[in-house]
């Protein structure tokens, strides 16, 4: 009896191992808030942009398809925001209320997966910077906001799975325009002792 093959996993649901995260809370504000911008406008979002401020801290807010704001800040609904338990429902919900009208044409599942890599790209950019290398397949499972958003929105895919692979799409991104990413990080950085945000052209 000839077994019947069984089709194959897309490249986001290969399993990762877990790998803890190798810069604790000292990378590069200015190029994590880069990370995000230049990543956006890969993915085909609009122009945003950054502020970091004194404490290493900052924001990045991204156009989407020429729109503002952010697409998963509460203000950007239309409709009052239903009851929600838990900060990653509030982001779930933000997400399937906009992404219909912020998609440019993307499919619910490709709209998922480049805002959750735009989201991913700030702590990539970070690793970069501090000139550390992947060479293995894996997934760093971080608690910060970009993450819990990221997850959250990943979950209302059902493609929790894919956090990895979305963080390597990212790493790649940035690895091939990392000129761009240094431009706008010292930009960012320039920005930082003023009340100005850094805009990506």
């Amino acid at each position: 009896m000839i077994r019947p093959r069984l089709p194959e996993l897309p490249p986001w649901r290969q399993r990762m191992p877990g790998a803890p995260w190798p810069l604790g809370e000292h990378g590069s504000a200015a190029h994590h808030e880069a990370g995000h911008l230049v990543t956006a406008r890969l993915v085909g979002f609009a122009p945003g942009n950054a502020v970091v401020g004194q404490e290493n801290g900052g924001r990045a807010t991204i156009g989407i398809t020429g729109k503002t704001p952010d697409p998963i800040d509460e203000s950007a609904l239309e409709q009052p925001m239903p009851p929600v338990e838990s900060y990653a429902d509030l982001f779930g919900e933000t997400f399937e209320e906009t992404w219909p009208r912020i998609s440019g044409g993307r499919s619910r599942l490709e709209s998922a997966f480049d805002y959750t890599t735009v989201l991913l790209a700030g702590r990539q950019a970070e690793l970069i910077h501090a000139g550390i290398e992947i060479k293995e397949p894996c997934v760093f499972v971080l608690s910060d906001s970009d993450h819990d958003i990221a997850i959250a929105i990943l979950a209302r895919v059902e493609e929790l799975a894919a956090l990895g692979w979305l963080q390597k799409r990212a790493r790649e991104l940035l690895t091939a325009h990392w000129p761009e990413v240094e431009q706008q990080a010292d930009l960012i950085q320039q920005a930082a002792n003023t009340t100005e945000a850094a805009a990506i052209a």
